[in-house]
């Protein structure tokens, strides 16, 4: 159901263009901070979504979906991780989760 209200939402506010990513789950990753830049700053959006139920009722539901800027992520660490110029520099996790998450949202995003 996240997935679809996400969806829903990147369509009505046109995220389409900002490559946007997401885990489907509480994360969404963006290459720019098109969703706000301050860490008090909360956006709230409304989404209709409309779905056939287990049932086969026909559902049409509301959803408040808000989002908070949380952090940056520094992607240029993996290349400086990779070419070993910073050796006291640990292995840049957040990043790689980033790209991970970028590359499964795109495939999963297809289907």
């Amino acid at each position: 159901m996240v997935r679809r209200v996400l969806l829903a939402l990147s369509m009505q506010e046109g995220w389409a263009k900002s490559g946007w990513a997401s885990d489907w789950g509480k994360n969404i990753y963006a290459p720019t901070a098109f969703l706000g830049t301050q860490l008090d700053e909360a956006r709230e959006f409304t989404v209709r979504t409309q779905f056939t139920a287990p049932d086969g009722s026909n559902v049409d539901k509301t959803w408040k979906v808000t989002t908070k800027y949380a952090a940056t992520v520094d992607l240029d660490a993996v290349n400086r991780y990779i070419k070993g110029e910073d050796p006291e520099e640990d292995v840049p996790r957040s990043a790689i989760q980033v790209l991970e998450v970028v590359m499964r949202s795109g495939v999963s995003g297809r289907f």
